[in-house]
């Protein structure tokens, strides 16, 4: 099981992707945070969970593109998953710029994850 640490910015969006991960049986999230951490604390969770996999919601595209530096700077061998509303089309090469592994076009569904 992959082990994945999550940062979202809505309560619903945070039920449903842990609804998925569960539902995949190949992912566990050992800690979800409802918001875009500051650099020093990014750094202590990473450092203290050292995920395969980050999940990223975009849905407020400048602070989570910040954050997705930031984290590629602080867990470089993790995966980096984003989803969400806050990307559009136009919008990947950015991503990928920042660390981002992969984009989840919403709506998630299980096949995706």
């Amino acid at each position: 099981m992959l082990s994945a640490v999550l940062f979202f910015r809505d309560a619903g969006v945070s039920g449903a992707m842990e609804n998925l991960a569960i539902e995949s049986k190949q992912v566990s999230f050992q800690k979800t945070l409802d918001r875009y951490p500051q650099a020093f604390e990014l750094a202590k969770i990473m450092s203290a969970y050292v995920p395969d996999l980050v999940f990223l919601d975009m849905s407020e595209w400048e602070r989570a593109l910040a954050a997705a530096v930031d984290i590629r700077a602080f867990a470089p061998h993790s995966a980096m998953v984003a989803f969400g509303a806050g990307w559009g089309s136009g919008k990947e090469a950015q991503c990928k710029a920042a660390g981002v592994t992969e984009l989840l076009i919403s709506p998630v569904t299980l096949k995706t994850f």
